[in-house]
């Protein structure tokens, strides 16, 4: 770090020099125009070149072993255009491989498809979108996934069950496009003051919306795990009740999140008790089979995950 000394010039303006050297690297000198970005209450950034146009960024891979994962990778880090080429015809499965991937993530789509190549191109504009907006839309989701599978398993509804399961591919693309969002972030900081989510920010979002995918996954595996029982109505006390009140403080805890509300998140948390309490109850004092033990198990961690979002808003 340069530490440089703040200078005031006759009309009250305050002047701080760069290194000489730092200038004559990047080719500006003098009457170029520089940014300035306020990242903080006490973090300002100096952008050496404000205007810039914003190009598509491009991949390629080889066909190989774990193509869809590749691809993934490449997604996430923030590529726009990805050439898949391979030194032999593209076969079914592989082709498939590649098709399922992109389904899960958000705007991804293949515009060009030939025997030994496959062009995929995000169709998003990833500044058009809030990355608190899919935050909102994932904690939604997440919260419906939670709701339905608590009535799935109440009313024995087998195939409100199999609708749980399947919604958790939406969750998914929700949680990649987050990813993505935050890697660009960080990467550009221009993003970061047009959004007004600062770095440090994304830290705890991305915390937070990993534990929106795992609310997901633990009411995937609940009804997975009702439906490998048969689908048959199961006797748990109180879980329609449970699942309301866990679906409040789930909403909460976003919107604690979201806002930076301190006192809303410690409203939170102090129900962590109590909820872990009328979990421990629904399955009363009677002997339980595998099954039930593991759905019980699947609403516990849920309401962990809710109790781990909310313990990321920090008081300020």
């Amino acid at each position: 770090m340069q530490v440089r000394n703040l200078q005031m010039t006759s009309g009250g303006s305050y002047l701080v020099s760069i290194p000489k050297e730092w200038i004559e690297e990047i080719e500006l000198g003098k009457g170029s125009e520089v940014g300035l970005i306020r990242l903080g209450p006490e973090t300002i950034m100096v952008n050496l070149r404000p205007i810039k146009e914003s190009k598509p960024r491009s991949i390629e891979l080889e066909m190989g072993e774990n193509i869809g994962r590749r691809l993934t990778a490449a997604y996430l880090s923030g590529y726009d255009r990805v050439l898949i080429r391979s030194s032999e015809t593209i076969t079914a499965e592989q082709k498939e491989s590649i098709r399922a991937a992109s389904e899960r993530l958000t705007g991804m789509e293949i515009i060009n498809e030939t025997s030994d190549r496959i062009l995929l191109v995000n169709m998003v504009v990833p500044v058009d979108l809030s990355i608190r907006d899919v935050i909102r839309r994932m904690s939604q989701v997440g919260c419906s996934m939670l709701q339905d599978s608590a009535v799935a398993v109440a009313n024995g509804d087998p195939k409100l069950a199999k609708n749980v399961v399947d919604r958790d591919d939406a969750l998914d693309r929700l949680y990649f496009l987050v990813i993505r969002l935050l890697r660009r972030t960080v990467d550009d900081l221009t993003v970061a003051e047009r959004t007004g989510v600062t770095p440090a920010q994304c830290l705890d979002l991305r915390m937070a919306a990993s534990m929106m995918e795992k609310i997901g996954d633990e009411a995937v595996e609940a009804c997975e795990a009702f439906l490998s029982a048969g689908g048959g109505q199961m006797e748990l006390k109180g879980l329609l009740d449970l699942a309301s009140e866990m679906c409040q403080l789930y909403r909460q805890a976003t919107t604690a999140l979201l806002k930076g509300d301190f006192n809303l998140s410690n409203r939170v948390t102090r129900s962590h008790p109590e909820i872990l309490a009328a979990i421990s109850q629904m399955t009363g004092v009677r002997p339980v089979d595998d099954v039930t033990r593991l759905i019980v198990g699947c609403f516990e961690s849920i309401a962990d995950h809710i109790f781990d979002i909310a313990d990321v808003v920090a008081e300020r």
